[in-house]
């Protein structure tokens, strides 16, 4: 959900009690075989968060918000780096972002400033049960923060930002 300012919202969550983290910044390379958007991709990825290294593969199940994710710690990125392109995968962006965050219930909250697109704040929940009604859950709890719904957003920050510079470029290109 796209939004205009974190204090609100950090008020609203101290107030349900949650413990509200440091800020960590939060450095993605994102690789991907197919155009970002498309339904049913695996996206791989490796983020530097703070002095640690991470590989993550996520695969969309409804769109890219519902999605399978697995992670785990790697020693080497640029190993890593070199595995997944010979598995045929291409570097696509880089996404960059200060991340707070804590935990509601069995939410995990996050406070995301990301680099050229603005402030964000995403809801996660790991379930088994059908993504509608996980959504639904979701909202009714981000409209009980005061959040305004109509900043809602249903891509992914790679995709906003992929998109983003298609326009960049394409203005370029015109003179614009």
């Amino acid at each position: 959900m796209k939004i205009e300012s974190f204090e609100p919202i950090i008020e609203k969550l101290i107030e349900l009690g949650c413990n509200i983290s440091e800020s960590i910044i939060q450095d993605d390379i994102i690789f991907g075989k197919q155009e970002l958007g498309s339904e049913g991709r695996n996206i791989l990825r490796i983020r530097k968060s703070n002095n640690e290294y991470l590989f993550t593969l996520k695969r969309d199940i409804t769109d890219e918000l519902d999605c399978i994710e697995k992670e785990i710690k790697i020693n080497d990125p640029d190993v890593m780096k070199e595995i997944i392109e010979l598995l045929g995968y291409f570097e696509v962006i880089k996404v960059n972002k200060k991340r707070i965050r804590c935990k509601y219930k069995d939410y995990e909250i996050c406070l995301d400033d990301v680099e050229n697109l603005g402030f964000f704040v995403e809801i996660e929940k790991f379930s088994d049960n059908d993504a509608e009604s996980v959504r639904k859950e979701l909202t009714d709890f981000l409209e009980s923060l005061g959040i305004d719904l109509s900043g809602r957003v249903l891509q992914g920050y790679d995709t906003m930002l992929e998109q983003k510079e298609s326009r960049n470029k394409i203005k370029k290109f015109h003179g614009k």
